[in-house]
C-alpha cells in the first residue's frame, strides 16, 4: 500500500481526494466534498479520474479533509540530502513533514 503523498509528485495540475468510500479521485478543478453522499463533487463538468483502481493507496483519517492541490511545484520542498544526513535529520528529530528528501550519494549536490 501507497500512501497519496508518494504518487502526487508524479501528478498531472489538479486535485486529489478521497471519497467516503475510500476511492482516490483526480479532478482538472477543485472539487467540494458533498457531505450528504460521500463523495467530492464540481459545480461544473470537469475530468475525474479514480486512480486507485490501479494502485492500492492507503485512506485518509478523514475523507472530508482529503482534498489535495496537485502540481504547484514552487509549494513542493525537495531537499536533496545525503543517507548520512538523512539520519542525523530523523535522530534528531528534525524531519521537515512538509518535504520530500531525495538521497544523493556526494555532499557536494546536497543542500544541507
Amino acid at each position: 500500500m501507497i500512501n497519496i503523498q508518494d504518487i502526487i509528485p508524479f501528478m498531472e495540475d489538479g486535485w486529489v481526494a478521497m471519497d467516503k468510500d475510500g476511492a482516490w479521485c483526480w479532478f482538472d478543478e477543485k472539487p467540494v466534498a458533498s457531505v450528504c453522499d460521500g463523495r467530492w463533487v464540481t459545480t461544473n463538468h470537469c475530468i475525474s479520474e479514480c486512480i486507485n483502481t490501479v494502485i492500492n493507496i492507503a485512506p485518509a483519517d478523514d475523507w472530508t479533509k482529503s482534498l489535495i492541490k496537485v502540481g504547484e511545484m514552487s509549494e513542493l520542498k525537495i531537499i536533496p540530502v545525503t543517507l548520512k544526513r538523512y539520519n542525523e535529520l530523523v535522530d534528531n528529530g528534525e524531519i521537515d513533514k512538509t518535504a520530500f528528501y531525495k538521497i544523493v550519494d556526494d555532499e557536494e549536490k546536497s543542500y544541507e
